[in-house]
Formats: C-alpha cells, structure tokens, sequence
C-alpha cells in the first residue's frame, strides 16, 4: 500500500506538470497563430490595393461608374482595420506581452492613409469628357502611396513581427522548461522508488529464502516441514498459510490421484470449450478489422482530397505573390522609368515644335539647306520615339502576368531588358558591364526570368552607396557552360554579405535592409522560379569586396536530346 500510494502521488505530479505545460504551450499556439493571421492580412494589403486600382481601370474601359467599386474597396479598409483593432484590444489582455499605447492609433493612421488614396485613385480615374487620366496623376498617385500608405504599413507590420518574436521566445522558454521538469520530475520518482523498493526488498527477500526452502523440501516429499512464524505481517500470515498446506497435504495424499485424473477431465472439457470460444472471437474480430479498414481508408481519401485542394490554393497565391513582388519593384523604379522616358520625349517636342515654326514661318517652298535640317529635325524626332518604345517594350516584359506554360525565352535579351529598366537605378552607384556570350534558349517564362534578373540587379545597386562610380562595377556574365546549362552570373563589389546570413539568404522575409526598405521575398521568390524551371541559384559573398550570384538554367535542346 505504501509502495502504491507514493507511485500514485508521483503519477499526479507528472501529470500535474504536464498538463500545465501543455496548457501553456496549447495558449502561446493560439496566440502565434492569431498573430501569424495579422501579418498575412497585412501582407495582402498592398495586393488589395493594386487589385483595386485594376478593377477600376476595366471599369474605366467600359465606362462603367466608379464609385460603386470605391464604397467596395472602402469596406474592405473598414473591415480590414476592424479586423485589425479587435486583435490589438485581445492583446492587450496579455500579461506577458504588452502592446504598443499607440498601436491603435497607428491602424487608424494606415485605415485613413488607405482611404485617402483610394478616393484619389477613383476621382483620377473616373472619366471626364472622354479623358484619361494625366500621366501626372498616375506618378503623384503613386507618389503618395510610398510615402504615406507603404510607411504605415511597414511600421505596423514591424509592430507585429515584434509581438511574434517575442511570442517565439515565450515559446522556447516554456519549451525549455518543460524540458527540464520532463528530466528532474522522472529523476526524482526514480530515486524516490528506488529507494523505497530497497526497504521493501531486503526483508522479503529474506523471508521469502526462508519460504522457498521449504517449498522445496516439500517439492522433495517431506511434508513434515514447518516454518517459524514469528511476524505479524503478511509474511507471518504467510508463513501460517504455508503450514497449513503441508497438515492437508498430508491428509490428502491419498485422494490427490483420484482428484487429479477428474481434474484432468475436466481440464479438457475447458480446453475444447476455449479453444470454439477464441475461433469465435476471431471472426469477429476479423469483421471488425475489415470495417475499421474501410473506413480509414475513406478517411484517408478524403484527407488527401483536403490536401490537393489546399495545394491548389498555395500555388495560387504563390503566382499572385510572384506578380505582386514584380509590380512593387516597379513601383520602386518607376522615377527612374518616367525619368528614362521623359528625356526622349522632350527631344521629340523640341524637335516637332521646331517644325512646326520653320513650316508656319513662310509660304515659300524651303531651300535645300532649310530641308536637310528639317529632315534631320525629322530624324532626331523619329529616334526619340523609338526610345520611348523600346522603354515600353521592354516594361511590358516584365509587367504583363505569368503565362500558363512556361515556354522559351531567350535570357540574353531578358537580361538586357532588366539592365535597361534597373540603368537609373545603377548609373548613380555603378559602371554596368555587359559580358553576353552567344547562348542557347531555355525553358522559362520571360515575365518570370525577367523578374529574378530584376531584383538581382536592384539588389547589387543597393549594396553600394551614391556617389562613386568609377570606383565601383556591376558586371553581368551570360554564357554556355555546356550543351546542357546556361550561366547568368551578376557581380557586384558593394558592401557584402555576412557570412552568418548567407544559409538564410533564400529563406523568406528575411532581409539585410533596414526597417522599411525591403520586405523580404525579393530572393525568396527568386529562388523558388528558378528552382522550379529546374535550375539552381547560389550565392557568394565577402564582406566590403561584393557579391557574385549565379544562376544556371537548363538549354531547350538538351531538354528536347533527354526526351528523345
């Protein structure tokens, strides 16, 4: 009893702390979790908001009103910031956890920021006399967004990755903890009932010396064998029992035989009576067997039905996340873009205005001097716009969603296309190489394979600061390895890579950059298109000497020699 009722206590103590752990750790789960649901709800903010100024374009088109789509867009904002602020008013429930005095207040800023441009976007857009929207409005609307809503945005994301980290920590802590209960609690019970079996132990083992002997002088014949009873215990009354057993032993020598062979008989019977009994048992327990079978099966076709679906949805949203990734960095380049594009511009009016004068200024046929120049005037017009298009072109490229197959392309001029459109971006940091072999095509989409080089580009200019060129170099090396690959190496001699940052370069939202200035997905999606085209995208770094990535892509014509 003594033995039963200390391993008992010890039993509710373990379960005791268990069960505080796992309470513990079952709360933090659903905090993490509810925290984890606001940073995606933040992260589909800027999809929203672009998906919005789309849905307005089209309603545009078709000269639909716009404003049934605004008061849409603005209960997505208010349903969002509702969303928002009931999470922040159960957070400061949390103990361990304080939120921000201010957190409030900063929803209320991003909801109002959103609001505003969303209301600007539809007042730009809707139409006025049959007239579009000034490229003007297109830029000052983009304008405000990164200065007013991305801000916001960014400060209240930060805001929630610290509550997740520190949600995190929480998490190890109560980890850790329960791993040391898990080994000091099972120690303590060992030791506890280690050292209470020895005081148990010892003195029936030696009365139990002392019952075996006799067991076996009687195993021997000799039924005259009597034990000292000398206790009050249940050894005493043992010792008693077995003295007992030797007295009707002997009175019942006799009859044992007689006892036996019915004994036997009747031990045969009962065997026979077991064994149609168990072969009864067994069909039935094989009826069941063939049932639970059934209908884990049907289970197991259902979960793997749920499983599909739920790939679909994340191969969706990878594809919308790629296309949202590629229209920010555009954003990001935008100034320089209209930058690119006015100066051609420019040279094509002042060359037309020009025209125009010399062709009003007088009725007289031009003399062959007055030609030339206006033929050259002409001329200069003529490549402007050609500037202009190959620019649009080029944006094109990389704005225009992913195809449904991936096709060919060719990675030389997608390159250069992602070279010319990053050039503002580049000319004031660095010198930008072009090293260009004569390669294979390979299998890829251009959007796609365009947006790796893009970011790779942005990233290497935004290693190395403003103001020396000369000092610095961004070379882009395109060449044929073998029949098989084809390698796009971009060199940078900017500021490096820590070498404790380079296994976590490709994993997503993780970023080098300052709070604000990147979000993280830029190489992550990098790696997952070329992984997915079938190549391989590496990295290598030293601090303040730069940084090389490589990337290798399989050639169509090996593709087409392997199916062969």
């Amino acid at each position: 009893m003594l033995f039963a009722g200390v391993a008992l206590g010890l039993v509710v103590a373990i379960g005791a702390a268990l069960y505080q752990s796992s309470s513990e750790a079952q709360t933090l789960r659903q905090r993490l979790r509810a925290t984890g649901q606001r940073l995606s709800l933040y992260a589909e903010m800027s999809h929203s908001s672009w998906s919005y100024l789309e849905r307005l374009l089209v309603a545009r088109r078709a000269k639909q009103d716009t404003r049934q789509l605004l008061q849409e867009h603005e209960q997505i904002i208010r349903a969002d910031f509702e969303q928002l602020r009931q999470g922040v008013l159960d957070e400061q429930l949390w103990v361990d956890v304080k939120s921000s005095p201010d957190e409030l207040l900063q929803l209320e800023t991003l909801a109002q920021a959103r609001l505003q441009w969303a209301r600007q976007v539809e007042e730009v857009v809707r139409p006025l006399d049959g007239q579009g929207p000034a490229p003007e409005a297109w830029w000052s609307l983009l304008a405000m967004y990164e200065r007013q809503v991305y801000p916001q945005l960014a400060k209240a994301k930060g805001t929630q990755d610290e509550k997740m980290r520190r949600l995190q920590v929480l998490m190890n802590t109560s980890l850790e903890r329960s791993q040391r209960l898990g080994r000091i609690i099972p120690l303590g019970a060992s030791v506890l009932l280690g050292l209470l079996t020895v005081l148990i132990l010892v003195p029936l083992h030696r009365e139990l010396r002392k019952l075996r002997a006799g067991a076996e002088r009687i195993g021997q014949g000799d039924f005259t064998v009597e034990l000292p009873v000398g206790r009050k215990d249940e050894l005493g009354a043992l010792a008693q029992a077995f003295n007992r057993m030797t007295q009707e032993l002997r009175g019942t020598l006799q009859q044992r035989e007689q006892v036996m062979k019915a004994e036997a008989e009747a031990a045969e019977r009962e065997l026979r009576h077991h064994a149609e009994v168990a072969a009864s048992d067994i069909r039935r327990y094989n009826t069941l067997l063939e049932q639970m079978v059934r209908t884990r099966t049907a289970e197991l076709e259902s979960s793997n039905a749920q499983l599909a679906n739920s790939l679909r949805q994340l191969q969706a949203m990878q594809a919308q996340l790629m296309f949202t990734d590629r229209l920010a960095a555009m954003g990001r380049l935008a100034a320089g873009v209209g930058h690119e594009i006015n100066n051609p511009l420019v040279y094509v009016i002042t060359n037309i205005n020009y025209l125009r004068t010399e062709l009003a200024r007088t009725d007289a046929p031009p003399s062959d001097e007055e030609r030339k120049e206006l033929l050259q005037a002409v001329e200069e017009a003529r490549e402007g716009a050609e500037r202009v298009r190959l620019i649009v072109q080029d944006l094109k490229t990389l704005s225009r969603p992913d195809d449904a197959s991936n096709g060919t392309a060719d990675l030389v001029a997608v390159v250069r296309s992602a070279a010319k459109i990053a050039a503002h971006e580049i000319r004031r940091r660095a010198r930008l190489v072009e090293d260009f072999e004569s390669v294979a095509l390979v299998r890829g989409n251009a959007a796609r394979l365009g947006q790796v080089f893009l970011n790779l580009l942005i990233n290497a200019a935004h290693a190395i600061p403003e103001g020396k060129v000369e000092q610095n170099e961004i070379r882009v090396v395109a060449r044929q390895e073998s029949s098989e690959r084809i390698i796009v190496e971009v060199r940078d001699t900017g500021c490096g890579i820590p070498a404790e940052n380079l296994e976590r370069i490709f994993d997503p939202f993780f970023t080098t950059k300052p709070s604000g200035q990147g979000t993280g997905l830029g190489l992550s999606l990098c790696h997952n298109i070329i992984t997915a085209l079938g190549g391989t995208i590496t990295v290598e770094s030293q601090l303040d000497q730069g940084t090389t990535f490589r990337v290798s892509l399989p050639a169509v014509k090996a593709e087409r020699q392997a199916r062969g």
